[in-house]
């Protein structure tokens, strides 16, 4: 029977022994994945001789789950991970963790499914699948992003789908993200004028309709705007908050 010591990312644990499955094939640095209750978790295959443990029998060993798809440790790695532990008196799994932060680290990428026109016409032709195709062209995208770019609803593109004259293809996602690049911005500012109702002591459903212009204005001329309403908002919108000293 064939066993292995696995150093677990669980920094309450030490070193553990698992059983390895009959076809297996694991070596010192291979990424596996274990069962701790019923949870799974990423570890490392470890040398023995040099994380020793109280060992139990073979009858109460579990099995290796999994061997990830991914280069093994290297043996330097391994001894630099060991020396920092030794050094600042930290778990060694705490350690393998700056290294192998989560087993996300060698899964799959995620997917999604984008759509684009295959050339098929479909099978009743209404202005507004005829004006879908026209505007989407060669463009992919989501159904979302292609209902936008055509002008119609979500349905209409979906209707195409079924129809054949729109088809999926899997995208991987290779960097996690990259379809909210637009919105960081749209989402700071909204943020930024709830925070601006709150301090302001106005409602947040005024604060959706009234304009940015409008709350500046709306603070009292005898008194100065916040200095965080000037340091947030724009100069022309914190400038309107500010009325003009009398003269004479």
């Amino acid at each position: 029977m064939s066993r292995a010591r696995v150093l677990v990312l669980h920094p309450a644990l030490g070193p553990l022994d698992y059983r390895v499955p009959a076809g297996m094939r694991v070596a010192p640095g291979s990424i596996v994945v274990v069962p701790i209750g019923p949870r799974q978790y990423a570890g490392v295959v470890w040398e023995a001789e040099r994380l020793p443990t109280e060992e139990i029998g073979d009858n109460r060993l579990r099995n290796i789950m999994a061997v990830a798809d991914a280069p093994p440790i290297p043996a330097s790695v391994r001894r630099l991970v060991e020396w920092t532990a030794d050094y600042y008196l930290s778990p060694p799994s705490a350690v393998l963790a700056m290294a192998l932060r989560t087993s996300a680290a060698f899964e799959s990428a995620p997917t999604i499914t984008e759509y684009r026109a295959t050339g098929q016409a479909p099978g009743r032709l209404t202005p507004q699948r005829a004006q879908a195709l026209e505007r989407i062209g060669e463009r992919q995208g989501l159904v979302r992003e292609l209902a936008l770019a055509a002008d119609v609803s979500d349905a209409v593109i979906r209707g195409l789908v079924k129809t054949g004259a729109i088809a999926g293809y899997t995208v991987m996602l290779r960097t996690p993200g990259r379809r909210d690049s637009v919105a960081p911005s749209r989402w700071s500012r909204s943020i930024r004028s709830r925070r601006c109702c709150r301090r302001s002591k106005a409602t947040s459903s005024a604060c959706a309709r009234v304009p940015s212009r409008s709350i500046a204005k709306a603070w009292r001329c005898s008194a100065k705007p916040p200095r965080w309403f000037v340091k947030s908002w724009p100069v022309s919108i914190a400038a309107a908050a500010t009325c003009p000293t009398p003269t004479g």
